[in-house]
């Protein structure tokens, strides 16, 4: 590994959760103890938060705000047509501009950290939330060759 790590995170950060705002903060730490001019980035639900409060680079782990979706009711309101517009129109192409913005993320980086939080069940989001992150940022990781580590 070069003299300068290239580090991503990923987690349920910025939600304003005691713990997991704690696991960022000590995985920076701990870190930067070990590579003081490593450079972090972080993949989390709210990246602004995450960069005003850690004062590091962050990106949305998600393409769609999912709670922003629920707490709208968005998927009640439409069923059949309308649903089926929705996902294919906006979804799958929001979608895949994020994989691709979270490719050259990635393609920046030496190492991807899932810092744990809660993320690596299904029961609050079911297999198309956390799961399914999980999943995108692996296989964009192994396509840009970085190491991935749980």
């Amino acid at each position: 590994m070069r003299e300068s790590p290239r580090i991503a995170f990923y987690g349920n950060f910025g939600v304003g959760n005691l713990g997991n705002e704690a696991t960022l903060q000590a995985i920076i730490e701990r870190t930067q103890r070990r590579w003081p001019d490593g450079r972090l980035m972080c993949f989390c639900t709210d990246p602004e938060d995450v960069r005003a409060r850690h004062a590091i680079a962050a990106l949305r782990a998600q393409a769609v705000d999912r709670n922003a979706a629920l707490a709208s009711g968005e998927r009640a309101r439409q069923g059949g047509a309308r649903r089926i517009f929705r996902i294919a129109f906006k979804r799958i192409p929001l979608e895949l501009a994020h994989w691709i913005r979270c490719l050259g993320a990635l393609s920046r980086t030496d190492m991807l950290v899932v810092a744990g939080t809660g993320i690596v069940c299904d029961y609050t989001t079911g297999p198309m939330g956390y799961p399914y992150d999980i999943f995108k940022l692996s296989t964009l990781a192994a396509l840009c060759r970085s190491n991935s580590h749980s």
